[in-house]
C-alpha cells in the first residue's frame, strides 16, 4: 500500500518520475529496520521512529530514544563498496548526515551507522566510524569479509540496553558484528 501511494505521489507531483520515486522509496535494510524498530518497542528497549522521507535532507534515517530518555539517532546506508564515501555528491554519508550523528553523540545521544555492504551489516556507534575516518574521506568496510547475519540488530539493542551505550566490551572491538 506504501508503494502504491509513493508511486501516485511521485506521478502526481511536478516532474514526477522514475528518479522522484527513486528516491522516496525505501530501501530492504531501512525496512528492515522499521520491523526492528518495532521489535525493540514490544520489548521496551526503545522507541524507534523513521524520519518521513518528505524532509529534505533528513539528518538520519530513524531517530528515537530509550525508557531512561536518551537519544538514539540511526542512519542506514545500503552501499555495496569497500569504503563509504563521507561526501555531498556520492551514495555514502552525507556530510549533513555526519554532523547530526556527531552532534548528537556530544550532547550524549546514541548515534548509530548500520552499513549493509551486500549480504553482510555492521553497526558501528558513532565513535567507532570516527575513529575509522581519521585521516580519511571514507570509511572502510569493517567486516573485512566476516560472515554475519543479525548480529548488527543485537549491536543495537546491546547499544540501547548498555547505561552508557558505550560499554568496554564495544570499545575494544573494531566492529559490532564479529
Amino acid at each position: 500500500r506504501r508503494r502504491d501511494e509513493d508511486v501516485r505521489s511521485a506521478e502526481e507531483s511536478p516532474g514526477g518520475n522514475v528518479n522522484n520515486l527513486a528516491h522516496r522509496m525505501t530501501n530492504q535494510l531501512e525496512i528492515e529496520m522499521r520491523e526492528f524498530g518495532r521489535q525493540l518497542y514490544n520489548e521496551k528497549v526503545a522507541y524507534i521512529f523513521k524520519v518521513p522521507e518528505e524532509m529534505q535532507q533528513t539528518p538520519v534515517d530513524f531517530f528515537g530514544f530509550t525508557p531512561s530518555g536518551r537519544a538514539i539517532l540511526i542512519e542506514c546506508k545500503q552501499v555495496k563498496r569497500k569504503c563509504l564515501p563521507i561526501s555531498a555528491t556520492s551514495n555514502g554519508l552525507k556530510p549533513h548526515q555526519w554532523n547530526a550523528l556527531e552532534l548528537a553523540e556530544k550532547c550524549g545521544a546514541i548515534a548509530i551507522l548500520v552499513w549493509r555492504n551486500g549480504e553482510a551489516t555492521c553497526t558501528m556507534p558513532f565513535w567507532l566510524v570516527r575513529k575509522l575516518v581519521i585521516g580519511r574521506k571514507s570509511i572502510e568496510w569493517p567486516l573485512l569479509g566476516r560472515e554475519n547475519e543479525d548480529g548488527w540488530q543485537d549491536a543495537i539493542r546491546r547499544l540501547c540496553l548498555s547505561s552508557a551505550g558505550l560499554d568496554e566490551q564495544f570499545q575494544r572491538a573494531e566492529c559490532l558484528n564479529t
